[in-house]
């Protein structure tokens, strides 16, 4: 691990590209439209829906997402962390083809009820199990953890009689 980091897990975004990613929205509003193999829909009578998005060119059209513009107000389902498969659509712009299952993290948000830092105790977890952090308008915070670790994330913070922040939501 870099010593500029506290975990391996930021490292993998450092070579990421801003793009457009292109995508179709489902009919119940999930943005993707994803089939259960999670692939992307090509139905043309739903609506497309273009996000800002930066992410790390895996090579053979696959991406590993790094951010989401205005990220807590966008309807995009993925995350940083999250793989996906893609096609050019034009200069720095994709159109998704799918998105890789299982997903390698799972992403907790809560509403803090003030500033987080490296110094937090779920950010030391988090550090601690390979996974990241980020706040967003002062206080939405979203901990992500390596799927084969979040037992024990969970299992830490009880330990700890710790619960990050006075709010879980769905990020």
């Amino acid at each position: 691990m870099d010593d500029k980091y506290l975990s391996p897990f930021y490292a993998q975004f450092e070579s990421a590209m801003e793009f457009v990613l292109k995508y179709r929205i489902g009919k119940d509003g999930n943005c993707p439209a994803l089939n259960e193999a999670g692939e992307a829909s090509t139905d043309s009578n739903l609506d497309q829906e273009d996000w800002d998005i930066e992410a790390v060119d895996l090579g053979g059209g696959k991406y590993l997402l790094a951010s989401v513009s205005m990220a807590p107000f966008s309807n995009l389902s993925l995350h940083w962390g999250d793989e996906f498969f893609a096609d050019p659509a034009g200069a720095n712009a994709l159109t998704l083809v799918s998105v890789v299952f299982p997903k390698k993290y799972e992403h907790f948000g809560v509403i803090t009820s003030g500033p987080f830092s490296n110094a937090d105790l779920s950010a030391k977890i988090v550090h601690e199990l390979g996974g990241g952090w980020e706040t967003v308008a002062g206080g939405m915070l979203t901990l992500t953890v390596p799927v084969s670790r979040v037992a024990e994330f969970h299992e830490m913070h009880r330990q700890q009689q710790h619960l990050p922040g006075v709010l879980l939501f769905k990020p």
